[in-house]
């Protein structure tokens, strides 16, 4: 058996894909491809390569995707490590080798990330190395993305996406709630590239013409998470302090909503559960 799955959730990205199958060590990496329903020729392109190919027949969004793969790698491939590749995006050289030595003895390593293309936006960088636990502390000085981590099988049987943009925020928070005080490692490499284009759902998000954005959503599914899995109250305020009110600001400028209203809302959906 390889030690680790690349989890890859794929729309019309014939343009790209190749670049990202092609930096997947396959000597060490079993891979799932999830189509969301492309219409190009992305498809075609990966069958070239020796994936897992999951296709879906409705457009669902990138967090469904994700959930399929991470179905799949659980349930049936059962690797010891799970990473996150976007399809747009690339792994360095060596980058699966150097992670699952990162990762050893921990449950999770977090590596540095280079962004570029068609604006700039440094997201992924770090501002700690070496090994620490995991509290909320640390979690809040660590980027939210999936796509620059492995994690131990295990430390995800508990924690999945949600439907919605943004989904990584609430698999992280979520993440680091069910595997609290665990070891986790910070290494300075740059293994991840990070391509960043004016078609992708991040932009669309920001522009309220993503289909799948719904801030309130992401912030309603780590409650409910919480409410289901550490109902504890110094958890909840956590959530209510560190994601509230980005998620309603979010919201707001996607919808026009007032925050009074939109607070209201999440407000009466907490008092119902």
């Amino acid at each position: 058996m390889k030690p680790v799955t690349v989890i890859i959730p794929m729309r019309n990205c014939e343009k790209y894909i190749h670049t990202a199958l092609e930096s997947v060590d396959f000597n060490l990496a079993e891979c799932i491809v999830v189509d969301d329903f492309s219409e190009d020729g992305s498809v075609s392109l990966v069958k070239r390569y020796p994936v897992k190919l999951i296709k879906q027949f409705t457009h669902c969004g990138q967090g469904v995707g994700k959930n399929i793969g991470l179905d799949f790698a659980l349930n049936e491939l059962r690797t010891p490590y799970i990473m996150f590749l976007d399809a747009d995006d690339y792994y360095s050289p060596n980058a699966i080798e150097k992670m699952l030595e990162a990762v050893r003895n921990h449950s999770c390593a977090v590596c540095n990330t280079r962004t570029f293309g068609d604006f700039k936006r440094d997201y992924g960088k770090l501002t700690l190395e070496g090994s620490f636990e995991l509290t909320q502390s640390i979690s809040m000085k660590t980027p939210v993305v999936a796509w620059n981590k492995i994690y131990t099988s295990e430390s995800l049987r508990n924690v999945r996406f949600s439907r919605s943009i943004p989904e990584d925020n609430p698999f992280w928070f979520t993440y680091c709630c069910a595997n609290e005080h665990k070891p986790i490692n910070y290494i300075s490499d740059v293994l991840c590239n990070y391509r960043q284009i004016e078609t992708s759902s991040y932009n669309k998000q920001n522009r309220g013409a993503n289909e799948f954005c719904n801030p309130l959503e992401s912030y309603l599914y780590m409650y409910d998470w919480l409410k289901t899995h550490k109902p504890r109250p110094d958890l909840i305020h956590w959530l209510e302090e560190s994601y509230l009110g980005n998620m309603v600001k979010l919201h707001n400028k996607i919808t026009g909503e007032p925050i009074e209203k939109i607070l209201s809302f999440i407000y009466k959906h907490i008092g119902e559960k």
